[in-house]
């Protein structure tokens, strides 16, 4: 007697779907959310001027009854001009593929509102690395000459990562990914390396235990030590070539907050003056108002002083108490450990309505709430005073839909791509009234929070 299964009925049997996707990656954009919400500015033309007063009228002098006057002293100024930035963003789907998800029971969900939805978080992702970082699109930088292999060439890179004042030595892998499309750029004159195809080709090639080595390939020139890795393929961001003073990506914190201590030579830097913020040498006698406080620890373990002359210096030179600071989960460990006994986790409210919950140093004139974000530099503290930065803004993030839709055809195919575009920037106002501190010792991915982890970037 045959008796029917389930497993021998399968053909009868409807599989059922959950009710959405799961996302196994980490969305989290902290500071993107942050800086969203500073002071806006709107767009015009080829860049922003900020008129500046920069100096005073030192002209009030005691005399007497018969004296002269003072001679006529007068006020100085001068002009920030901040620079537009491009990034752009592509998907694409197949039509029959479109259509198969279109009803219920077809899948999770509506192929191209997936596919839309997640290109949307996957550039905030990357603008929220971005925001950190220096305007040249760089996240990393080549410690040794790659192992080649066969052709198409295969190559094996090292990056660096060790404390430094220049924080690109200090990344590593960090913001890589399995299929990262990246470029190599030469540092003396920020030409690209040619021929680059993909660079992160492996998920296995970024691991929790090696964080500076991975797969790349179709490289046809010879990479080599002291190398740039870009953000883009040579046709994409860096458009082939880059030429001197060129500045592609977004003003990152680490740009904006200097004291001309922590920027790479313009001959690391794919020949890029790394000195000059928005029109202003950072470098040249009486233009100090445009530097940061710069704190450099030296590798020296972080004590309760440290906070304290960061924020009393910043108060000095600004008269302003920075609104919080921004560090890596590692400074934080370092912090509650300085804290002991007077550990506060306080709701706090930004301008715009973001919100987090913060761990609070008290610097005796003020409460400053220490907000944690995972795409920080691991040895950075940054101290911001959010009234001192301001976001520029010619096109927010939105889908290219010049013709009335967001879909174009791929060629002569039954398959269609979209885009997104973003044409803005972020600006310091007032770089006095924000600083750094840099080279905590101990704050790497390991500090206090046990082995290296791997995260799914």
């Amino acid at each position: 007697m045959a008796i029917q299964t389930a497993a021998a009925a399968t053909a009868l049997l409807k599989q059922v779907y959950g009710p959405k996707i799961r996302d196994q990656l980490n969305n989290e954009t902290l500071l993107f959310g942050l800086l969203k919400r500073v002071g806006k500015e709107q767009w015009g033309g080829s860049g922003f001027i900020e008129g500046l007063r920069t100096g005073r009228n030192r002209s009030t002098a005691p005399g007497s009854e018969a004296g002269d006057i003072p001679a006529a002293g007068n006020q100085t100024y001068n002009n920030f001009t901040i620079g537009c930035r491009q990034y752009h963003g592509t998907g694409g789907v197949s039509a029959f593929g479109a259509a198969s998800t279109e009803m219920n029971a077809g899948g999770f969900e509506q192929m191209f509102r997936s596919e839309v939805d997640g290109l949307i978080a996957d550039a905030k992702k990357d603008l929220n690395v971005d925001f950190y970082l220096l305007p040249t699109a760089v996240l990393g930088r080549l410690s040794a000459n790659p192992a080649s292999g066969a052709a198409p060439a295969d190559v094996t890179v090292t990056l660096e990562q060790t404390q430094a004042l220049d924080v690109i030595s200090s990344l590593g892998t960090r913001y890589l990914s399995a299929g990262s499309p990246m470029s190599f750029m030469i540092p003396g004159t920020g030409g690209i390396r040619a021929g680059v195809t993909d660079v992160v080709t492996e998920a296995a090639s970024i691991t929790a235990t090696d964080r500076t080595t991975f797969s790349c390939s179709g490289v046809a020139d010879a990479v080599t030590t002291n190398d740039l890795l870009v953000r883009g393929l040579a046709q994409g961001a860096q458009g082939g070539t880059v030429s001197a003073a060129t500045q592609v990506a977004l003003n990152g914190l680490e740009h904006l907050i200097d004291d001309t201590t922590t920027m790479a030579a313009d001959a690391s830097a794919g020949n890029i003056d790394l000195d000059i913020l928005q029109g202003i040498n950072r470098t040249t006698a009486g233009n100090s108002f445009a530097h940061g406080t710069v704190l450099d620890k030296a590798g020296a373990a972080l004590t309760e002083s440290d906070l304290q002359n960061l924020v009393y210096q910043v108060e000095e030179r600004s008269g302003m108490y920075p609104d919080c600071f921004l560090t890596h989960r590692s400074v934080q460990g370092a912090i509650q450990q300085l804290l002991v006994g007077d550990r506060r986790f306080v709701p706090q409210s930004f301008p715009g309505g973001f919100k987090a919950d913060a761990l609070v140093y008290n610097a005796g004139d003020a409460d400053i709430p220490i907000i944690v974000d995972r795409e920080c530099p691991y040895d950075r503290l940054y101290s911001l005073n959010l009234d001192a930065l301001k976001s520029y803004v010619l096109r927010d993030i939105e889908m290219i839909e010049e013709d009335g839709s967001v879909l174009r055809q791929s060629g002569n195919t039954d398959q269609w791509q979209f885009s997104f575009r973003m044409f803005a920037n972020l600006g310091a106002v007032q770089p006095n009234a924000l600083g750094k501190m840099v080279r905590i010792g101990g704050a790497d991915e390991a500090f206090g929070i046990g082995a290296a982890r791997l995260y799914d970037f």
